[in-house]
């Protein structure tokens, strides 16, 4: 993971600029997993002897003080068993409560391990908990959410690998959900470079299921999936912020990328790519309000439609300077598909390359504020003005690649008819006009904008 993002800035993000009254500071020094002999004395002291990172945490509870628990490199497996009871630290699961901070070595190198038995980390309603520099994996939630973390309270993380965590449902129980972090109704939780990887969920949220609050700026969340429902990457039914981020090579039933179910969402500066659903939506299944600015999709599948987008029910989608290119539906709409209830409008925006059976490009009612390149409108229907719309026409797009960016777009390659093919307007990203820097952050004031999330360079 790059560390260069982990400096005074993390520190000021993740204290969010407040002052609190500082507490002790416990220096972890043994991987062993034990219990603190009195906790709420002071002391981190474990029944095996040592301060344990459960110890630690202990301690840290009995406090009404901001508390930091420093966690060296190291492999610290959870083997104290879970009685059923409540999930105190005591037993099983690591209750995290108040205010505590834990500061790991790197990702690399410290490691927290759920065995495959237990949840890892837990936090309660109302408590302020930040997590950097460590790996959190192998978790399990049997018949519950959030294997790897389960978040009530407020939650940051920093420099932090979810990962191979597992979510499982039972008969008896709430089918299994965000296998990585579970953001509870009650919770708001912020990522900064952080990576949801490998983990597995039965229900929906293969990586994340948020239902609070959640913002995931310079991370990506990758290869997870859920087993029998939606939202392989990301489950939203809250508010979720995704910026300078990667959602890719998830899968799930609809919505292999993102399901967003009557939730608010915003993409900026990202991409969602590779990502296959067995049924609609390769990238995204939306019923609810989603706003995309600077966003490239690509190269995402599905077995039904909507091989970039589907959009259903009363969902609403806003594009602004995306690139919406290369994915492929079995059903309609390779790029979008909507239904004849929900809604889609596009300004400056790209749908090119896609593949569907019916409506390459785009399925549905789509409405047009200017400035868009379709290659393909058969299967869909274009409303709106359509000022300086470019029909029928390929975008001449390279492959997906970094591009000197923080996330990977599709460059526009010379004689592309996007290219200052944009709303003449001055690039403020407001009244129709381009957003003021393209996906990389290259500004669009050098003349007129281009069509899509990248911005070329020479003018």
């Amino acid at each position: 993971m790059d560390r260069k993002l982990v400096s005074s800035l993390t520190l000021a993000l993740l204290l969010g600029g407040t002052t609190h009254a500082l507490g002790a500071n416990l220096n972890v020094d043994t991987t062993a997993d034990s219990p603190d002999l009195k906790p709420g004395d002071g002391q981190c002291a474990s029944k095996a002897g040592g301060c344990t990172l459960r110890a630690a945490i202990e301690e840290a509870n009995a406090t009404t003080l901001a508390d930091t628990i420093n966690l060296p490199p190291g492999t610290y497996a959870l083997t104290v068993a879970s009685t059923g009871g409540p999930d105190f630290a005591q037993s099983g699961v690591l209750f995290l409560n108040g205010e505590v901070q834990i500061l790991g070595g790197d990702a690399a190198s410290t490691v927290v391990d759920g065995g495959g038995k237990l949840r890892v980390f837990e936090t309660e309603k109302d408590s302020t908990i930040s997590l950097m520099g460590l790996t959190v994996q192998n978790g399990l939630a049997d018949g519950s959410s959030g294997a790897g973390i389960l978040n009530r309270g407020h939650l940051k993380l920093a420099d932090v690998v979810v990962r191979n965590n597992r979510a499982q449902g039972t008969p008896l129980n709430a089918s299994g959900a965000g296998a990585g972090v579970a953001n509870a109704e009650t919770g708001t939780a912020t990522f900064l470079n952080v990576r949801i990887e490998g983990n597995t969920a039965d229900g929906r949220g293969g990586g994340v299921a948020n239902s609070g609050e959640l913002q995931v700026m310079n991370s990506t969340i990758a290869g997870n999936a859920s087993l029998t429902d939606d939202g392989g990457g990301i489950v939203n039914q809250g508010t979720l912020s995704l910026l300078l981020s990667e959602v890719t090579g998830n899968r799930a039933k609809s919505g292999a990328g993102l399901d967003n179910i009557e939730g608010s969402v915003k993409l900026t500066d990202s991409t969602l790519a590779d990502n296959a659903a067995s049924s609609d939506g390769g990238a995204v299944f939306n019923s609810g309000t989603l706003a995309a600015v600077n966003t490239t999709i690509s190269g995402n599948t599905a077995g039904g439609a909507g091989g970039g987008i589907a959009n259903r029910a009363e969902g609403r989608v806003t594009l602004n300077n995306a690139t919406v290119a290369g994915n492929t539906a079995t059903g309609a709409g390779g790029g979008v598909a909507s239904a004849a209830t929900a809604a889609v409008a596009l300004a400056n925006s790209i749908l090119s390359g896609n593949t569907g059976s019916t409506g390459a490009d785009c399925s549905g009612v789509v409405t047009s504020g200017g400035y868009n390149l379709v290659q393909s409108e058969g299967g869909c229907t274009l409303q709106g003005a359509g000022d300086g719309d470019v029909i029928g026409k390929d975008a001449q797009l390279a492959v997906l690649a970094k591009n000197d960016g923080p996330t990977r777009s599709r460059a526009l390659q010379a004689g592309s008819p996007a290219i200052d093919g944009g709303n003449p307007g001055k690039a403020t990203g407001s009244g129709g006009t381009c957003a003021p820097a393209d996906q990389r952050g290259v500004a669009r004031d050098k003349g007129r904008c281009d069509i899509g999330a990248y911005e070329t360079a020479a003018k």
